[in-house]
């Protein structure tokens, strides 16, 4: 199986494992001819339709992993490069113990996941989208700021 490096035109396994400290064995990388103008019509449509075509790839077992790699909007003159899981959810600490109380879910617990979980790789997806585009227009706008100045 492979990892994906989604959306980062100028990743190479190299830079990822400089960044990530687990080896990366092999890259997966979606075209870029199909996502050219991706941000010149930026819509949630979009994010959602590359989300479900992640979740595919996950649920086919054509990739084990998916990290993103996106730039994270500080401020207007820093940005930070993020490497992210998105699949498989990794629970925050804490999170896995019980409470004590056991609920009772209608539908069942795997339908109720199975409707929410497509969700929240779409909304992902959409922050990650949404977070890169401020965080260019930033750095364009400090760029252009900068070149005024002198």
């Amino acid at each position: 199986m492979n990892s994906l490096n989604l959306l980062c035109p100028v990743l190479d396994p190299q830079f990822l494992s400089n960044v990530y400290t687990q080896p990366v064995i092999s890259s997966y990388r979606i075209s870029q001819g199909i996502f050219d103008q991706l941000f010149q019509d930026l819509h949630f449509g979009v994010a959602a339709s590359i989300g479900e075509s992640l979740i595919d790839l996950y649920v086919r077992e054509e990739l084990d992993r998916i990290y993103l790699i996106y730039n994270e909007f500080k401020s207007a003159i820093q940005q930070n490069i993020i490497v992210e899981q998105l699949l498989p959810i990794i629970p925050e600490e804490g999170e896995g113990e019980s409470s004590g109380v056991d609920f009772i879910y209608e539908p069942d617990p795997l339908n109720v996941l199975s409707g929410v979980l497509p969700l929240y790789v779409n909304v992902q997806m959409w922050r990650v989208f949404l977070e890169s585009n401020a965080a260019e227009h930033a750095a364009r706008m400090t760029s252009m700021e900068n070149a005024t100045k002198n």
